[in-house]
């Protein structure tokens, strides 16, 4: 019976040493998988989820100035967002890889009409290079401003999903910055908080 017994001591030390393995390696958080369940074993992802979220909105403060702001084109030229002081800015975080982006850009496309003349439409790509992003633009058109994120922008905004759509008023400063896919009833009624009349009478 003893012998049997010592036959199964492998086995029941092998779920011991995964756990401690787990254990360790998601404290030193050295394996994505062990620090994701560490940290919804412990809480701590989502505590990190609210101070991530706090920070972008810190960076991202309402009410404050963009035109300080630079970014580069995608084909390299500097390019203030100074110069489209004036009138409504709406800018918008995408990337060629994520689906919802590219919605969110389809929907923007489908509103140009009613936006030109009214509003400064800004899409900067985080793709890995703004090559990617130019590529896909030549392909599908651009939506308004094309630029490729700078180290100003992603100090101001520290966007932590895409898509993300950033309202600034006609005096640069920022009223919303919203996360996730946005229908044109739901941006047009955002805008028009920043100078609906304009904007209304274009529909």
């Amino acid at each position: 019976m003893s012998g049997k017994v010592m036959s199964y001591l492998p086995l029941l030390a092998l779920p011991l040493l995964v756990g401690g393995w787990v254990v360790v390696n998601g404290t030193l958080r050295t394996c994505p998988m062990c620090t994701s369940i560490m940290d919804a074993v412990t809480g701590r992802g989502s505590a990190d989820a609210e101070a991530t979220e706090s920070s972008a909105n810190q960076s991202a403060a309402l009410g404050e100035p963009v035109y300080g702001l630079s970014a580069q084109s995608l084909k390299g030229e500097t390019v203030s967002l100074k110069q489209f002081a004036g009138k409504p800015m709406l800018i918008d975080f995408w990337a060629t890889w994520c689906p919802p982006c590219r919605q969110q850009r389809e929907i923007l496309a489908g509103m140009q009409k009613e936006l030109d003349g009214n509003v400064t439409v800004v899409a900067v790509s985080v793709d890995d290079s703004a090559t990617d992003a130019l590529k896909y633009v030549n392909q599908k058109g651009a939506i308004g401003q094309e630029l490729y994120v700078s180290s100003d922008l992603q100090k101001r905004f520290n966007v932590a999903s895409i898509p993300t759509l950033v309202f600034v008023d006609a005096e640069g400063r920022v009223h919303e910055v919203e996360s996730g896919v946005h229908r044109a009833k739901e941006i047009r009624a955002k805008l028009e908080k920043l100078g609906g009349a304009e904007l209304a009478r274009a529909q």
